[in-house]
């Protein structure tokens, strides 16, 4: 007889445990070079993987290597204060909606017409812009470590000269494979006639594997964005995406990430710093005593 997969909340005695056991078995060097990262990434793959100790630590070891890649070191922290991140962020090339489902996933929801060409340079930007995103966004909503992320292409006033499977390609690699987080959709929205006729074609192309059961191509309709099997929330998306969030204003959002960020160094500030060598947990009391229990925190709803 089938038995149901054991759940294992991180809050639990065997979750700290096995928090604890990943922490220590981190590389040393990357604790000392960006404590506070190392540790919500460790936190969220926890979360998304069932507490699968295992697999964490490998995935946490993979995105720390592309962290250092993308940026050139780990104890880099990237910030608004960064004009090339800032301007690539108001281009509104990729934009990101929390709690966009029930299930408190986040959605981020990028243009193909904004995101093409696509050269080196250009991937690199949306790649910083991708994590910048996610990062905030695990630090801030507990459901979103757990319950993952939806992807959504919007070809909407997109041709097919602007058609590149070089960056849907490059990210739906990184995303899956680097990003600590679990990939629960990825939606091509609005998507030009070729797409929709090469439709078998293309998926082979933009996702591979397993992730294919969870690439859906969507039609012009923005209804299809709020039946299943998407089931995105009307009050969060804004009317570009067909929802009723006209409240919803880019620049304001990006602001608030600006004060947001200044409100994590204060928190930081009191706690522990990037850089030092014996920051460890030696018990449950003093896991549950330190960012632990910060990162565990009531969601809020936008």
């Amino acid at each position: 007889m089938d038995h149901p997969e054991e759940i294992v909340s991180l809050e639990s005695q065997i979750g700290q445990n096995r928090f604890m056991f990943v922490m220590r078995n981190v590389k040393e060097e990357y604790k000392r070079k960006n404590y506070e990262l190392v540790e919500l990434v460790v936190i969220s793959l926890l979360r998304c993987t069932n507490c699968d100790a295992a697999k964490t630590l490998h995935r946490a070891h993979e995105y720390f290597d592309f962290y250092e890649d993308l940026f050139g070191c780990l104890s880099y922290e990237q910030s608004l204060e960064d004009d090339e991140l800032r301007e690539s962020l108001e281009t509104g090339a990729i934009e990101l909606f929390e709690n966009a489902d029930d299930e408190g996933r986040a959605l981020t929801a990028g243009k193909v017409s904004e995101m093409m060409p696509a050269g080196a340079d250009k991937a690199e930007k949306l790649l910083k812009m991708m994590n910048y995103m996610i990062i905030r966004t695990l630090r801030n909503y507990p459901l979103a470590q757990k319950n993952g992320f939806i992807f959504m292409c919007n070809m909407g006033d997109s041709k097919f000269e602007n058609l590149s499977s070089i960056v849907t390609r490059t990210h739906s690699f990184s995303m899956s494979r680097y990003m600590p987080v679990k990939i629960s959709k990825i939606l091509l929205f609005r998507p030009i006639y070729f797409v929709k006729f090469c439709l078998t074609h293309l998926k082979s192309v933009l996702v591979r594997g397993a992730m294919s059961e969870r690439f859906y191509i969507l039609t012009e309709n923005a209804q299809d964005l709020f039946g299943k099997p998407v089931a995105l929330r009307e009050d969060i998306l804004p009317p570009i995406y067909g929802g009723k969030n006209w409240a919803y204003d880019l620049q304001n959002r990006l602001r608030g990430w600006r004060l947001e960020e200044q409100e994590n160094e204060i928190s930081m500030g009191s706690s522990y710093r990037a850089g030092d060598e014996d920051m460890m947990f030696s018990d449950s009391e003093s896991a549950q005593n330190s960012g632990f229990s910060i990162l565990t925190r009531d969601i809020s709803t936008n």
